[in-house]
């Protein structure tokens, strides 16, 4: 399992020096061109840009730049992507199949790699698209190689809630026995860790008097990581402003999960996923009693994502 940041941004903004590998360099069918890596200057905010993140471009290039790095360059796929809970279904708790067969067309346009469009990128033969909350679920429920996992008996006959905490929503799901879904406690709340970003960055602007535009999201990840951000060459410890901004940030959390599940008194086994379970961890454990925080946490979706498309596929 790996990962790789949704980081991007418009035209050609970095070069390799170090050799000719111009993988992280993409054009769509409309002639627009994109740079991933890590380290793009003024990445794109997925929240902030004209077109349902879902359905753009850039969602395209991002699926592309991930399988490329996965190895599949020029080999045939079949992929699973997600939306959370609220896209995926209407308020009247049907599928919203618009939404998903836009999707799953964007998906289908072509895409160019390298300077010239001529490095080879996976061929998505098929796509299928699924709630990601209820993804995360079926990962407890199956293994890898789609046996039933030692809790599957207690999980499918339990009250389960889902709580996958993502960059930018944080989803809730709750099913009832027998892989139901309680929609009237299933949803999506515009709350995530990129607002933890947002507040790191506000708070160390301020308190240092710079300009928030410049700093960028390797300092803000340096900060999460050691409480320490460089700036201007000199490590300056910034403990107690992520500190400050986790704690607010969590009790927002906890108010968006509140205002979707409710109660969690009734709720069986309560799993939390997402990269967010890792940043806030120690708050949920202190916060819930008998919590579930899968194995890489982050990969739940991802990994219930694989085992939908090849042991139940009618399912979703």
């Amino acid at each position: 399992m790996f990962s790789i940041p949704s980081r991007a941004s418009y035209d050609v903004s970095i070069i390799n020096i170090e050799g000719n590998d111009k993988s992280f360099i993409f054009e769509t069918h409309n002639n627009k061109k994109f740079t991933v890596d890590e380290s793009v200057p003024s990445p794109l905010d997925t929240r902030n840009i004209a077109i349902p993140y879902p359905v753009s471009d850039l969602n395209r290039v991002l699926v592309h730049a991930a399988l490329i790095n996965a190895g599949y360059a020029g080999k045939d796929v079949h992929i699973n992507t997600g939306l959370p809970v609220s896209h995926y279904y209407k308020p009247s708790t049907e599928i919203n199949q618009t939404l998903v067969e836009q999707k799953k067309a964007n998906l289908m346009h072509p895409v160019r790699c390298g300077i010239d469009g001529s490095l080879p990128v996976a061929n998505i033969i098929a796509n299928e698209v699924c709630s990601e909350g209820v993804a995360a679920y079926v990962d407890q429920l199956l293994d890898a190689d789609g046996n039933t996992t030692e809790q599957y008996e207690e999980m499918y006959n339990s009250v389960v809630g889902v709580v996958d905490i993502g960059g930018h929503t944080t989803d809730c799901a709750v099913l009832l026995p027998k892989m139901v879904i309680n929609m009237t406690r299933s949803g999506s709340s515009e709350v995530g860790v990129l607002n933890l970003y947002d507040g790191i960055k506000t708070a160390v602007a301020a308190k240092f008097g710079i300009n928030s535009s410049s700093i960028t999201k390797r300092q803000i990840e340096s900060a999460l990581n050691t409480g320490k951000i460089m700036i201007s060459r000199q490590a300056i410890d910034v403990s107690d402003i992520v500190n400050t901004e986790k704690t607010r940030l969590f009790d927002q959390i906890i108010m968006a999960i509140n205002e979707v599940i409710g109660t969690d008194e009734d709720i069986e086994k309560l799993i939390f996923v997402g990269g967010g379970s890792i940043v806030f961890e120690d708050y949920l454990r202190d916060h819930y009693k008998s919590i579930i925080i899968p194995e890489h946490p982050e990969f739940a979706n991802a990994r219930g994502m694989m085992k939908l498309v090849k042991y139940i596929p009618k399912s979703n």
